[in-house]
C-alpha cells in the first residue's frame, strides 16, 4: 500500500461563516451568516431580491469594500454571484483562502495582494518595437569620428578665450629697437 500526502485544496466550495456586510439595492443590507466563491447565504428577514450588491469584508480594522452583481437562487434560498469582477474575485477569493486554510495574512501581504495585476499582458511586441529592433546603429568608426569632432569643436569655442590670450602673452615677438637720434 502507498500512502500519498496532499495538502488540503482551498479552492473547494466550501461555505465559511465569517463576517461580510452585504449591501444589496432594494433589500437594505445585512451580514452573511455563512458565504462561499459562489453564493451568499441570504438572512431569513431580507427579501429574495437580485441586483448590484456592495460587499464588504472587515480586515484588521478597515473594510474592503467591492461592486458585485448577486442573483436570487429559489432552489438553495441564497444569492449567487452572477457578475463579479477579476479583481474583486482575486481579492474575495484570498479571504477565502485565509479563513479556509487558517493562515493569517499581514496588512502589507494584503495590500500587495490587491495591487498585484490580474489582467493578462500581451506578450507580443508592438509595431513600435518591431520598428527599434530593425533600426541599424551607425558604424563604430562613424561615431568615434563623430564623437572626436564635436569635442574638438567645444574645445576650439570654449578654450579659445581663455587659450589666446596666454598664448599671446607667451610669444616672443622680435624686439624693435628705437633709437634716437637728436
Amino acid at each position: 500500500m502507498k500512502v500519498r500526502y496532499e495538502p488540503a485544496l482551498p479552492d473547494l466550495s466550501y461555505t465559511i461563516q465569517a463576517p461580510l456586510l452585504v449591501d444589496l439595492e432594494g433589500a437594505g443590507h445585512f451580514w452573511a451568516e455563512s458565504w462561499s466563491l459562489e453564493h451568499v447565504s441570504r438572512p431569513q428577514a431580507t427579501p429574495r431580491a437580485s441586483g448590484t450588491a456592495t460587499l464588504t469584508i472587515p480586515f484588521q480594522g478597515f473594510g474592503i469594500t467591492m461592486q458585485v452583481e448577486l442573483a436570487f437562487d429559489p432552489e438553495t434560498d441564497c444569492f449567487r454571484f452572477s457578475a463579479i469582477g477579476q479583481r474583486e474575485l482575486e481579492v474575495l477569493t484570498n479571504f477565502y483562502r485565509q479563513i479556509v486554510t487558517g493562515r493569517a495574512m499581514t496588512m502589507d501581504r494584503m495590500i500587495l495582494s490587491m495591487d498585484a495585476p490580474v489582467e493578462k499582458i500581451s506578450m507580443e511586441q508592438t509595431p513600435k518595437e518591431v520598428a527599434a529592433e530593425t533600426r541599424r546603429a551607425l558604424p563604430r568608426p562613424t561615431r568615434i569620428l563623430t564623437a572626436v569632432a564635436i569635442y574638438a569643436m567645444f574645445a576650439f569655442f570654449a578654450y579659445k578665450p581663455v587659450v589666446l590670450p596666454i598664448y599671446q602673452a607667451l610669444s616672443f615677438a622680435p624686439a624693435v629697437a628705437e633709437t634716437q637720434s637728436d
